[in-house]
């Protein structure tokens, strides 16, 4: 956990791995108080399917309030920042290659 800079989770489903690196990461640093740990997604579920996919079409899996408050209920720090929106359109899109 020693990169710089902000962690960021892009389509939360449940939120369950968000959780799991949160608390990885308050591990490695007990002052971790979520700074810097953001969750975006649309909440709007997912596309059209396609035959690799495995969830049914618009299963969100979650909403924003939802998340909030099982971060509220698991952690003892402040729940990440949400960005609600569609990965792509609000958030700019960088390439790797």
């Amino acid at each position: 956990m020693d990169l710089e800079g902000a962690r960021v989770e892009c389509g939360l489903f449940k939120g369950f791995s968000a959780l799991l690196m949160a608390q990885i990461h308050r591990l490695h640093d007990l002052e971790f108080r979520g700074k810097d740990f953001h969750l975006i997604d649309s909440f709007e579920g997912l596309s059209e399917l396609t035959p690799a996919d495995a969830i049914g079409t618009r299963d969100t899996g979650n909403s924003e309030q939802q998340l909030i408050f099982g971060y509220e209920k698991a952690f003892f720090f402040d729940p990440p920042g949400i960005i609600v929106g569609q990965f792509g359109s609000e958030v700019k899109v960088y390439s790797c290659s």
